[in-house]
């Protein structure tokens, strides 16, 4: 839970921060990429000499800084030149130089397991006696047995070390840092605390109830309190980056030694750094370079410079602008409300929309006012533990809620799947819609209908027995293509096969996937055939022909519940329904067995190869259509044939509106050539014969449909 929580603060920290700003008392110098680059012709490429951090300290010291704290370690000794003992002189000149030093785990590369220096305490570490009496207790960040310190030259000069010892958090982010590091039975201060030390004259240390306690001239009364946290460390409140004291590139200031040492100015405002604005402020000699190891991850950045995280600490301590938490009993009873809350949500109401907005309401309104607590008070109100456990209370309301419903559900499906497809269904279940009459809804659908050819003399012909066997195995194939196909299987009709797409779940594919079940259906239809053909002869199903046509036609009609209380049926209605009836019908004119109307073909053209057969007025229409026939596939291994065929045929087509007809004959016939049983030009082949024998006085290329 407090990783959860981590990153709610961290959120927090990334998009609420508050405006205040960071101590102006605290000013770093950085040596970023620019530096690099910029003083690499004069000091070489890093690690630097040390006279150049000498030369930075120098012109610091011109300046008097309350102090300059470095997060550079110089362990290692530079052999063959005596910058190292230029450093420590320069230093030890200043009296405000603090050193990096850091505490170990075993095997850390360059540390020594020994005890420290025998001088360490007296010069280095906690030594008034009221703050070592006063820190018993004081929670030990990690348990160290190794150390590296400055190198021994500058070891032997220097007037303060400090530790820069800092931690990530479990999860690789760093929120908090040390103040005090234990050695055995020494207590050493680390960079954010000596600096803010530094500002106080004898300052004396005390831990008592959860925080490290400054006493000293110039403190508030009882002293300057730190909150820190179990391991000792202070948890950072971090600054938005407009607020964050920029930091100054290095190079500006030893260009400005540089010239204050050849006398190139006079007036100290006109260097790049002024020496005369560092008085009285605490100095951070840090790196941000990529390549010098030293950038974080933390709630404000994925590449946060070190030396900032000091920064922050020390101007969060000048300041006393700490992060302030809610003790862990108020904590729990806001948890405990939550889930008492959210479980008479989930139970209680019986709405679904008020179980849903009431909660995220409640939850939205309480974000909101730890936002503002954090932005406005620098108060840490939880949000994980909360909301975590609000919903999980919630949750476990609505299983409960829904068990009992799913037996309502249950009862209620039995009944609609004896006179409804299975997923409508499922729709009507899942949205909690009773049985009722109800007007329904206008929506563009794709409506298939398929008809078995001759049914009624293959009933005269074989056994009823047979015919139901037969009938079943069809309409049970059949049924699976439309279900596979995310159709709606609407009704039986004797024979007959009438399905929708688009229905009761909208689906743009709706044209593209009822076209692709007229194919699947030709294909089952032609295994069921091979199968009864290879059927016992006993069994009277050898002698069975099947043959079917299809009709599909896309446009707008009235989808819905259709019928009384006692019997409904989840159907389409309309003119366009009819039509998809009537285009079945046609494929008997044509001698083929599928064929869709218009507004169908617009929709598939992008996936489908389909020939223009004819306009045509069907039965019982007074406006005329075109009807078009489905090829296959455009990724069809044999596509090029079939475009080759609806190119030919159209030509013909075009003769044979502008009248043309002997023309548009003798292009049929050529296409009859290649393709004897091409069933549409077999059919215009007759009909030109007949317009040749007796041509129309007003021809617009239409044919009338008599029959269904």
């Amino acid at each position: 839970m407090e990783r959860f929580e981590d990153a709610t603060l961290d959120w927090r920290y990334r998009h609420f921060n508050r405006t205040t700003a960071m101590s102006d008392q605290v000013q770093i110098f950085d040596v970023d990429e620019i530096t690099l680059k910029v003083l690499e012709p004069i000091y070489g490429r890093w690690p630097w000499p040390r006279r150049a951090h000498k030369e930075f300290i120098e012109f610091a010291a011109t300046g008097q800084p309350e102090g300059v704290f470095f997060d550079i370690e110089f362990s290692e000794s530079q052999k063959g030149t005596d910058d190292d003992s230029q450093l420590a002189q320069a230093s030890a000149n200043a009296q405000v130089v603090s050193h990096a030093m850091a505490f170990m785990e075993p095997g850390a590369p360059g540390t020594k397991q020994e005890n420290l220096p025998a001088d360490f305490a007296r010069r280095f570490a906690v030594s008034n006696e009221r703050s070592v009496t006063g820190l018993a207790g004081f929670p030990q960040f990690i348990h160290f047995t190794e150390y590296r310190v400055p190198n021994a030259t500058l070891y032997s000069q220097i007037p303060r070390i400090h530790a820069v010892n800092t931690d990530p958090d479990a999860d690789g982010v760093f929120r908090h840092v040390p103040l005090l590091v234990r050695y055995g039975d020494q207590w050493m201060p680390t960079l954010s605390l000596a600096a803010v030390l530094t500002t106080y004259k004898d300052p004396v240390l005390l831990y008592r109830d959860g925080a490290l306690i400054i006493t000293a001239e110039g403190t508030p009364p009882g002293g300057l309190r730190v909150p820190v946290d179990s391991h000792g460390r202070l948890r950072l409140h971090f600054y938005s980056s407009e607020k964050t004291t920029p930091m100054t590139r290095i190079a500006s200031a030893l260009d400005a030694q540089i010239k204050i040492t050849r006398g190139e100015v006079t007036d100290p405002a006109q260097l790049p750094v002024n020496p005369l604005s560092l008085e009285n402020k605490l100095l951070l000699v840090g790196a941000s370079a990529t390549g010098l190891a030293d950038l974080k991850v933390t709630p404000v950045a994925s590449s946060y410079p070190g030396v900032l995280l000091h920064a922050t600490a020390i101007s969060n301590m000048l300041k006393g602008d700490f992060l302030r938490t809610l003790p862990s009993s108020a904590s729990l009873v806001i948890t405990a409300l939550a889930v008492f809350a959210f479980y008479y949500f989930g139970l209680f109401l019986s709405h679904i929309a008020l179980k849903l907005v009431l909660p995220m309401l409640l939850l939205a309104t309480y974000w909101a006012f730890g936002i503002w607590a954090f932005q406005q008070q620098s108060l840490h109100i939880p949000l994980a533990a909360p909301t975590l456990g609000g919903l999980a209370a919630i949750l476990h309301g609505f299983a409960y809620m829904s068990f009992i419903e799913a037996r309502d559900r249950k009862k209620m499906q039995g009944a609609l799947s004896k006179y409804l497809s299975p997923s409508v269904a499922a729709h009507l279940v899942a949205n909690g819609i009773n049985p009722q009459a109800e007007v329904g809804r206008d929506q563009e659908l794709s409506v298939l209908f398929s008809d078995i050819r001759g049914f009624t003399t293959l009933s005269e012909r074989f056994r009823a027995p047979i015919v139901v066997e037969v009938l079943n195995k069809y309409l049970g194939r059949m049924t699976n293509v439309i279900f596979e196909k995310d159709g709606t299987l609407d009704k039986f009709i004797g024979d007959a096969i009438m399905a929708f797409w688009g229905a009761p779940l909208e689906d743009q594919a709706h044209a593209v996937k009822s076209v692709a079940c007229a194919f699947e259906m030709r294909k089952q239809l032609a295994i069921l055939k091979r199968e009864l053909a290879e059927s016992d002869a006993d069994a009277g199903l050898k002698d069975v022909q099947l043959n079917i046509g299809i009709g599909i036609n896309t446009g707008r009609v009235i989808v819905g519940n259709i019928g009384s209380e006692k019997r409904l049926d989840y159907t389409v209605i309309g003119d366009n329904v009819n039509l998809a009836s009537r285009i079945e019908g046609l494929t008997k004119q044509y001698h083929v067995d599928f064929l869709v109307g218009e507004r169908t073909r617009e929709m598939i053209k992008e996936r489908f190869i389909c020939r223009e057969l004819d306009w045509v007025k069907a039965k019982g229409k007074n406006k005329p259509v075109s009807i078009f026939e489905p090829l296959c596939e455009k990724s069809a291994p044999d596509a090029h044939e079939y475009e080759a065929l609806a190119a030919e045929f159209q030509t013909g087509l075009d003769h044979y509106r502008k009248g043309m007809f002997q023309e548009a004959k003798t292009q049929f016939e050529s296409i009859l050539a290649r393709r004897p049983k091409d069933g549409p030009s077999q059919t215009f082949v007759e009909r030109c014969g007949e317009l040749l024998a007796d041509s129309p006085d007003n021809w617009d290329g239409v044919f009338v449909a008599k029959s269904k």
